[in-house]
Order: C-alpha cells, then structure tokens, then sequence
C-alpha cells in the first residue's frame, strides 16, 4: 500500500509563457530547460545552505520537483515549528535563478510561492497550499514569481517583527483581471544582480530584445520592466 505522508512545507508552482503553442523545436528547448532547472535545484539549494543551519535539514530531506506540460511544482517538507523566514529565503533565492536562467534561454516563467499542509504519496500531490499556489500561479500580469495572499500573511507577520528579506520585495502586482493587489514578489533583478555581476537593466534588455513580442501580451513585458526598474532603484 502506498504510504501517504502528512506534510507541512513550502511550495512553488510555476508555468513558462507561450510554450502551449511551442513548436517541437522550442517544445525540446524547453524540456531540457526544465531538466536542468529541476536538477538545479537541489544543487543550487546545496551551495546555499553550506554554511546555513538549514543544512542539516537540507541533507536528510531536499525539495522534490515534479514538472507537467508547461508547469513545474517545486515542494520543499519544513518542520512547522522551524524559522519559517530561511525557508522562505532559501527557496525565493532559488527560484529567482531560475527566473534569471530562463530570461537568458528566451523562457519567461510566471508563478506563485505559498506555505502550508499538503499530502504527498509516490504518485500524488495535493492539499490546502497546492490549491492556494494553484490558484494564483497565473493571476500576475507579468513574469515572476509572488506569494499567494495566505503565505503574503505569512511574511507581512515576520516583517512585523522587524525582519528584512534579502530575496523578496513588496509590491503592487498587477493582475490579469486589471486590478492591483500588494503581495511580497521574489525579487530576481537583486539577486540576478549579485549572481550574474552585471547591470540589471542592461542584462535584461539584451536578453528580451532577442524575442518576439506578439500583440496581446505586450503588458505582461511592460509590468515586468516596471518591477524590474522599481527593484534596480532600490538596489543601486
């Protein structure tokens, strides 16, 4: 009989713009994308926590990644009782890379961060936090990564204590239905900044002016420029 574990963890879900209509070339580039990035991961996280104290945690139980189509879940079993905020940074510092790494491969990825109870059995994923990333993963306007409002509570409760986040940002994240909504976002330009060596704003004008921009989705370019300029001047 299968086991089926009662987890309490952080949890990413994320997809890449476009690819639905990928041809079978791009469809492969993808592929490999997302291989690289699951492998990336755990190795990634590895460096991080070197000299952390989540490496004793990080080396009896890792992140696992599953991908699906367009999509990817990162899930990552934390004690409850844990200080929630390395968690939170560890895995935003993560998946910035993966935000920077898809830009310079001409992938752009959306998604949401959220933290809570959920199931996990050898074939199946689910619970209250999948539901909650499932449910805003697609809802930015842009490309990025968010917390959800339930795990943006979560944040603003550290915040409160006087704690500050080197790996996100508040911000007004414009949605798909128009609207305005101040989450915390993963703040990939100052990491991208600090793991690249370059300038944020030159970086990502090289990388974007090599992809077409096809009309309709112009907004999505638009508001990530915007929240890229706004993070690059409070990082310079």
């Amino acid at each position: 009989m299968t086991e089926i574990k009662e987890n309490y963890g952080i949890v990413v879900l994320m997809d890449a713009l476009g690819v639905q209509n990928a041809t079978i070339p791009e469809s492969m580039h993808f592929i490999n994308f997302l291989k690289d990035e699951a492998k990336g991961v755990s190795l990634f996280l590895s460096g991080y926590t070197e000299s952390s104290e989540l490496r004793e945690h990080f080396e009896k139980i890792k992140p696992i990644v599953k991908t699906f189509g367009d999509t990817f879940l990162i899930t990552w079993s934390i004690p409850s009782e844990s200080n929630i905020k390395l968690y939170l940074e560890a895995i935003s510092f993560t998946v910035a890379v993966i935000i920077c790494n898809g830009i310079d491969k001409g992938i752009l990825v959306r998604g949401a961060l959220s933290i809570g109870e959920y199931l996990e059995s050898d074939t199946t994923i689910i619970g209250p936090v999948i539901t909650d990333a499932a449910s805003w993963h697609e809802q930015a306007n842009w490309f990025g990564c968010i917390t959800t409002p339930n795990c943006t509570q979560h944040v603003n409760s550290i915040a409160l204590e006087g704690e500050t986040f080197d790996s996100l940002i508040e911000y007004r994240v414009p949605l798909k239905s128009k609207k305005q909504i101040k989450l915390w976002c993963v703040d990939w330009p100052f990491i991208m900044k600090g793991v690249k060596e370059v300038d944020p704003l030159k970086w990502y004008y090289k990388s974007i002016s090599k992809l077409p921009i096809p009309p309709g989705v112009e907004n999505k370019y638009i508001n990530t420029e915007v929240f890229l300029k706004y993070c690059s001047s409070r990082t310079t």
